[in-house]
């Protein structure tokens, strides 16, 4: 695990990619760092030439074929912005940041974005770490967490599952194992 000044750069890095997000509902942020090196940052941000406006606000069908939001998420903009330069992020660390509206650093929210955690696995993201709110995994305050990329990946695919069959929107995960607060 980083050491907390090291945590605090890394996440001083994903706030100010997510101060250039596009996106009108929610400002984010994503570092990949390998052996202390900045390789790649991204904020959520609209493709070039597209609309600003989700799905999501113009819509009342909540049941989607396909992706509500117009963005790309601020994790698949840092990997791409990688690989486009062909830059090696097997096991690298993502840093992810999420913003409020006055720019204040605020939780992550639920871990569920099954494409995000899918392209980080396939790319080689070793780890995750995030800002979680109390109590999303036994934190007793709101707190960066460290994940296996592996372990994340399962328990975005298990948030997706759980709100499948209904089962009340738990966000309690007391089977999923992580690395660990990050302090």
């Amino acid at each position: 695990m980083a050491t907390s000044r090291k945590l605090e750069r890394a996440f001083q890095i994903a706030m100010d990619a997510a101060l250039k997000s596009s996106c009108t509902r929610s400002r984010c942020g994503a570092a990949i760092i390998l052996n202390d090196i900045i390789i790649a940052t991204g904020a959520n941000i609209t493709p070039d030439g597209a609309p600003p406006t989700c799905i999501k606000d113009i819509s009342r069908n909540k049941k989607y074929s396909t992706d509500e939001h117009c963005c790309i998420h601020a994790e698949q903009v840092a990997i791409i912005r990688a690989l486009r330069h062909r830059i090696d992020i097997s096991g690298a660390t993502l840093f992810f940041a999420r913003l409020d509206r006055e720019g204040n650093h605020i939780p992550a929210g639920e871990l569920k974005c099954t494409t995000c955690s899918k392209l980080a696995l396939f790319a080689g993201i070793k780890n995750w770490v995030l800002y979680m709110r109390a109590g999303t995994f036994g934190n007793d305050e709101n707190t960066y967490m460290e994940f296996d990329a592996v372990e994340y990946n399962r328990i975005s695919f298990l948030k997706v599952y759980s709100e499948a069959i209904e089962n009340g929107g738990n966000n309690q995960h007391p089977h999923v194992k992580t690395k660990g607060i990050v302090k």
